[in-house]
């Protein structure tokens, strides 16, 4: 377990969202970029027994308006069962490994191609800050993702209504992904609202003032461009400012604004 928590996020993200309201936001599965968790899940039911208590519990709780009329005339209780449980979830991912700030994988993926950022976060304030926000209203999850080859995985088998997601369920659903993934070394956090679906477009945020402690930016960021606009989150959020630099085929960081800028 690392010290820090890393995330990486385009430049124009953080100076319009994520700064100016110091907070994090939680997103939804359906939004990912791994088709595992964006496409719909299929869940394994032991026998026909099952599926009826399922229904039973389901099918007549508050699900919003959504209905098997919505899903198609082809919608099987499968289907509206996966709609409601990712309906109840909202998920923040982050890398957690030494020096996360220089992996030009995710610099290429999500730190948009060098010309983004990365947020340096010290994670056991976080996990506090998460815990102390919404563990009486919200069921929270927080761990490493494992990586497998899922050809080789099954889906486990679902015997009775309290094994619906119980640890095996969501280690396979929300903490397993390909061997493809594996360099990302994730460590994410799961909100799950058990009574109900979070609303449409329901921002679920973390506040991060004091839990920031460093942003690095991509070595293609003009910073002389952008340097007024970082001071200003340097001062007010007392937060050091580092960019990547490339020599000779590796990267370094240097500081531009904090440590006395070496």
């Amino acid at each position: 377990m690392g010290e820090f928590l890393y995330h990486y996020t385009k430049l124009q993200t953080a100076l319009e969202y994520i700064l100016p309201s110091k907070t994090l936001k939680f997103s939804e599965f359906t939004g990912t970029n791994d088709p595992k968790e964006r496409e719909p899940w299929f869940f394994k039911f032991a026998d026909i027994d099952t599926i009826s208590n399922f229904i039973g519990a389901i099918k007549y709780s508050d699900i919003g308006d959504c209905t098997y009329d919505d899903l198609g005339e082809d919608a099987t209780f499968n289907d509206l069962y996966a709609y409601v449980l990712k309906k109840r979830l909202k998920f923040i991912s982050f890398t957690d490994v030494k020096d996360g700030y220089n992996k030009q994988r995710m610099w290429a993926q999500y730190g948009e191609s060098n010309r983004g950022v990365c947020l340096i976060l010290d994670k056991s304030l976080l996990i506090k800050k998460i815990e102390d926000e919404y563990n009486d209203s919200l069921v929270l999850y927080h761990d490493f993702v494992k990586y497998r080859d899922l050809e080789k995985f099954s889906v486990p088998i679902i015997n009775s209504s309290e094994q619906a997601f119980g640890k095996e369920v969501r280690d396979y659903f929300l903490f397993t992904k390909g061997n493809d993934w594996k360099e990302e070394k994730e460590y994410r956090f799961i909100l799950h609202n058990k009574e109900k679906n979070f609303c449409e477009n329901e921002n679920i945020c973390v506040e991060i003032n004091g839990i920031l402690k460093e942003i690095v930016l991509g070595y293609q960021i003009p910073f002389e461009v952008y340097k007024e606009d970082l001071n200003k989150y340097h001062i007010d959020l007392d937060i050091k400012i580092s960019q990547l630099l490339w020599k000779n085929g590796t990267a370094k960081k240097k500081y531009v604004l904090g440590e006395n800028n070496i």
